[in-house]
């Protein structure tokens, strides 16, 4: 799986188009924030709708910003953060296989866990 490095991707913008993805950025978080603080009402409501609609300029901004990452035909990368994924069924460090911790998987080779490989299965059947 190809994987995305946002580090890398905003020291190729313009400092006009890190200004405007900041922008975006810190709005949704102080949003999803005061989500998660503000239990109910008017101000949670409020809340809940200017979400959407940063989510949606955020991702407007970074399809225009990197059509190279997020453009028609590309294929999907996943997000560094996320550390080693399986790349047969996606599971990752803090997604494991299994409903607990006595039946998490664990890393068989990189790139494919501990489940899969027993299973057989070296890539996605999805």
């Amino acid at each position: 799986m190809e994987r995305f490095d946002g580090g890398d991707a905003w020291n190729r913008l313009t400092p006009a188009t890190q200004a405007a993805i900041g922008a975006i950025a810190l709005e949704l978080a102080v949003t999803w924030r005061g989500h998660e603080l503000q239990r109910s009402g008017a101000a949670r409501r409020a809340l809940w709708h200017a979400s959407g609609t940063l989510v949606e300029m955020l991702g407007n901004q970074v399809a225009e910003a990197l059509p190279d990452v997020i453009g028609d035909g590309k294929p999907l990368r996943i997000p560094s953060v996320l550390g080693d994924v399986c790349r047969a069924c996606g599971c990752s460090e803090t997604d494991t296989c299994g409903d607990d911790a006595s039946e998490a998987c664990s890393w068989a080779e990189p790139g494919l866990c501990s489940t899969c490989a027993a299973s057989g299965v070296a890539t996605c059947t999805r």
